[in-house]
């Protein structure tokens, strides 16, 4: 396995967290320099390990009507 099959199994994009939680890429972004949400950065983009996305996720009280599984897949 190379490194890039590695990333794209175990870290998710910005873009993609965001559409699965319904919020914007801009909110997400703000949300890793307050420190809410741990990322690294990936040439200009950021990237964010699945399980981070799964304990953000979990501490958020705001519910939504999407399935964030489908969004992941």
């Amino acid at each position: 396995m190379d490194g890039l099959e590695i990333i794209k199994k175990d870290y998710i994009t910005t873009k993609t967290f965001a559409k699965a939680l319904n919020l914007t890429y801009g909110r997400i972004v703000q949300l890793i320099h307050e420190g809410q949400i741990h990322a690294e950065k990936f040439g200009r983009d950021w990237v964010i390990k699945r399980s981070e996305f799964e304990r953000f996720k979990k501490s958020t009280k705001k519910s939504s009507s999407r399935s964030t599984d489908k969004v992941l897949e």
